[in-house]
């Protein structure tokens, strides 16, 4: 059975055996850059995770923000699923939060995602949904950041902010 994905950079990424070393940053920055939010059901035009990531980022505190950057990285590999589809899915969660621990490690990152960039996250969650229209956002009970209009990035202009961020926080 395949249990392999070729990668942007051409690389074979097995979900059965990979490791650190199958961690690439352009193939994150690429993959996330094509990934919608939302399940692309956006009405103002695709929201990429690459594009949340680095307003996630933006938000961050100081020595949180390539964390923040490189929240939902494993999705590159994992794709981004819904929350309440995730919920059904107990295998794909395991495999998910396997792959989530080699992009933390490649990256440095602690083990499990602190509770400062769980709070930007759910913040920027709440944020884009109200953006959107999506009248749930208030049921959260969360603060949105200040942001009155958000764009939709075109994918490579997202990628390439991706990685200048990744850039200008990897070594803090």
């Amino acid at each position: 059975m395949l249990t392999a994905i070729r990668t942007y950079t051409g690389r074979d990424f097995d979900f059965e055996s990979a490791t650190v070393s199958d961690i690439d940053i352009e193939d994150i920055a690429h993959a996330l850059s094509m990934l919608n939010r939302f399940t692309g059901h956006t009405p103002l035009g695709p929201i990429s995770v690459a594009q949340h990531s680095v307003l996630c980022a933006q938000f961050a505190p100081a020595g949180f923000k390539l964390e923040a950057l490189l929240h939902d990285a494993h999705e590159a590999y994992c794709n981004d699923l819904p929350t309440p589809l995730k919920k059904l899915l107990p295998d794909y969660c395991a495999i998910e939060r396997r792959i989530e621990g080699l992009v933390r490690e490649a990256f440095n990152l602690p083990p499990t995602m602190s509770r400062e960039v769980h709070e930007v996250d759910r913040r920027m969650l709440v944020t884009e949904a109200k953006v959107c229209c999506f009248g749930w956002w208030k049921e959260l009970g969360v603060q949105p950041f200040p942001v009155h209009t958000m764009g939709s990035w075109p994918w490579h202009m997202a990628k390439q902010a991706f990685l200048a961020t990744f850039e200008e926080h990897r070594g803090a």
